[in-house]
């Protein structure tokens, strides 16, 4: 994680006329890779946790679209408990405005970690919380009239 990787077809056995999927399963974030391309990809999970699929473009277009969420959803951090930093997974359905934020268990807001138009898919906010002190805490994800509030454990 944090490295960058460049992807390309040359030499992995895949037939000239397909392509390429590359798919964070964490995040949900998509890569196209066509024959003759290189595709430089931010690697922001294990390698392990990606997947890829080759085939023809209207197999490749009908993967990616069954990937995309249907419904607004809010992920259990990870790692939780965390120290100091954690991530925050959510999805998107269609283009919307988003707020996503941090509050302590006396419902005071302690940051706000997203506000404002996020496009369709899967998205991740990392929070760093190093300069709270130990205990738990409440992250609040809404958009529209959608709310979905989850519990987090930040130990130190």
């Amino acid at each position: 994680p944090g490295a960058k990787v460049r992807w390309s077809l040359a030499g992995q056995g895949i037939a000239e006329d397909l392509s390429a999927l590359v798919v964070n399963k964490v995040t949900g974030t998509t890569f196209r890779i066509r024959q003759d391309e290189n595709v430089v990809i931010p690697v922001t999970e294990p390698l392990s946790r990606y997947q890829v699929f080759s085939g023809d473009e209207a197999y490749l277009q009908e993967m990616e679209e069954s990937l995309q969420p249907v419904a607004f959803e809010l992920s259990q951090n990870y790692p939780n408990p965390f120290n100091p930093a954690t991530n925050i997974r959510y999805s998107v359905p269609e283009k919307a405005e988003v707020k996503l934020e941090i509050y302590d268990l006396l419902g005071r807001k302690v940051q706000t970690l997203v506000d404002g138009q996020q496009s369709p898919g899967w998205h991740v906010a990392r929070w760093d919380a190093s300069a709270l002190a130990s205990g738990m805490y409440l992250y609040r994800l809404s958009s529209g009239n959608t709310v979905v509030v989850k519990k987090l454990t930040l130990i130190k």
